[in-house]
């Protein structure tokens, strides 16, 4: 009884020599590779607005005006007979006004 132990336990080991791989720790796994970086994008740059630049107007030269040259009046022959004519006056018109409401 005690070889027939002995045979199965030898048994036992060489079988389990045979089913199982030698003990070692499992490689680690390997690392995960890093995510690639994101496609960089441009900044898209402001265009900057343009100040439109105000004409200056030009003044316009005011035109000055001819003085007319008065003509002189040639004196009438005075009647020789008949006194001095009186200016008729001119009469002032009156401003009409406007009625409120």
């Amino acid at each position: 009884m005690y070889v027939y132990c002995r045979l199965d336990l030898f048994a036992v080991i060489s079988l389990l020599m045979y089913t199982t791989r030698p003990f070692r720790c499992p490689p680690p796994p390997p690392p995960p590779p890093p995510p690639p970086p994101p496609p960089s994008k441009k900044k898209k740059k402001k265009k900057k607005k343009k100040k439109k630049k105000k004409k200056k107007k030009k003044k316009k030269k005011k035109k000055k005006k001819k003085k007319k040259k008065k003509k002189k009046k040639k004196k009438k022959e005075k009647k020789k007979w008949g006194g001095k004519k009186k200016k008729k006056r001119k009469k002032k018109k009156k401003k009409k006004k406007k009625k409120k409401g």
